[in-house]
């Protein structure tokens, strides 16, 4: 009897153990995708990417720097909101509040407004996740999707759309990216997709993992104007190049060196 009673006691115990454990296995959470999938570098107090490169710029990297600004500058000021909300998130904990979905709360005050952001992630039976930014201002708007995005089951690619403002409810900004692990390098594209806009179909596409002289670059579409400039740096020493038939009426390469000074291209 009483090993009967033992033998019973263990299969218990095996038994909701392995329920414990494949219940924690449910509930963990997925990883919200870097900020490097999200943000468009900056070009200012970084010594490691495109932020440092154009502090002291002067001729050929000015031209560059201000290309790069006129997407930059988009998350001071449209998307200052979302883009605070996000980095929010970054460090903050989600909480399971359903099977395959969890959810991020906390609250941002930018310009004495307090936002109040829920940010859902749920996993899909394709083991994709899409990701949703409800945001929330008391007596003026509830729950509204500022952000939407979905991602791979590896975490290493995915999208993310962004609306114009809870006042103009419009498809705005789209981001795809794709992130490798082993370099922690990334390649993003980020498209204006404001129906009705001249700027529509304009993007500017960047990278860091290149090999070679440059190894990043930024592609920039004027829609506008149907220009396409290229800009090549190389993140350790800072010299780069630019292609802007627009500004140069040219289509060859315009250079600086580690300086930030006008050089030959063919020296460099």
């Amino acid at each position: 009897m009483v090993k009967r009673i033992t033998l019973l006691s263990i299969i218990l115990f095996i038994v909701s153990t392995i329920i414990i454990l494949s219940s924690c296995e449910e509930s963990i959470s997925p990883e919200l995708p870097k900020s490097s999938t999200f943000f468009i570098p900056d070009i200012e107090n970084s010594t490691q990417t495109i932020k440092s490169v154009f502090t002291e710029k002067s001729g050929n990297s000015l031209i560059a720097s201000s290309d790069i600004q006129e997407w930059t500058s988009i998350f001071a000021s449209d998307l200052e909101v979302v883009a605070l909300a996000y980095e929010k998130a970054l460090s903050t904990s989600p909480k399971n509040v359903s099977e395959d979905r969890w959810v991020l709360n906390f609250e941002i005050i930018p310009d004495f407004t307090t936002y109040n952001v829920s940010f859902y992630a749920t996993k899909n039976s394709d083991q994709t996740i899409f990701w949703d930014m409800q945001f929330s201002v008391d007596g003026d708007f509830q729950d509204f999707s500022w952000l939407t995005g979905s991602q791979t089951q590896d975490g290493n690619s995915g999208q993310w759309v962004i609306h114009k403002s809870p006042q103009n409810d419009t498809d705005y900004l789209q981001i795809d990216w794709t992130f490798n692990p082993a370099d922690n390098s990334v390649i993003v594209k980020y498209t204006n997709i404001e129906a009705d806009s001249d700027d529509m179909g304009g993007y500017i596409y960047y990278g860091n993992n290149q090999d070679g002289d440059f190894n990043a670059f930024y592609d920039i579409y004027n829609k506008r104007v149907d220009n396409l400039i290229e800009i090549d740096y190389n993140n350790d020493f800072h010299n780069g190049r630019i292609r802007d038939f627009q500004i140069f009426q040219d289509s060859v390469w315009h250079c600086w060196d580690q300086n930030f000074n006008d050089a030959d291209c063919s020296v460099l």
